[in-house]
């Protein structure tokens, strides 16, 4: 989903949401914060964390809910720790990173005709 909405002004706006195996929130940031605008992101983040309000999302999974990770594709690298906020120059560089990680694995296949996104996640035509 692009620029979802999960409430009212001063909400999170992540610029994506995507089911990448897990859910994920992406942040594209061209431009160069401050540490002080970064962390208020982050802020809200935490923030919609603590509501617990993603818990009634329509895509968790009945069994068992996940907040999304969040990756923030930037050139910048700020002062974040977290071990769920990762930051990458692209999503190529992402996906190297982790693909020794045993719960990603990347298979080449050509993709044909994308239909439209149901409740966050993508649906191919086979």
């Amino acid at each position: 989903m692009i620029e979802p909405k999960y409430g009212d002004k001063g909400t999170i706006e992540s610029d994506i949401f995507a089911i990448w195996f897990n859910p994920i929130f992406i942040e594209v940031q061209h431009n160069v914060y401050t540490k002080e605008v970064m962390q208020k992101k982050i802020d809200l983040y935490e923030n919609y964390y603590d509501t617990g309000d993603w818990k009634d999302e329509p895509w968790q999974r009945p069994d068992k809910k996940v907040f999304p990770s969040i990756l923030i594709i930037t050139p910048t690298r700020y002062a974040i720790k977290s071990t769920e906020i990762y930051q990458s120059p692209s999503i190529a560089d992402f996906i190297e990173s982790r693909s020794g990680e045993s719960t990603l694995q990347i298979k080449t296949k050509p993709v044909k005709n994308v239909i439209q996104s149901y409740g966050g996640s993508l649906k191919l035509k086979k």
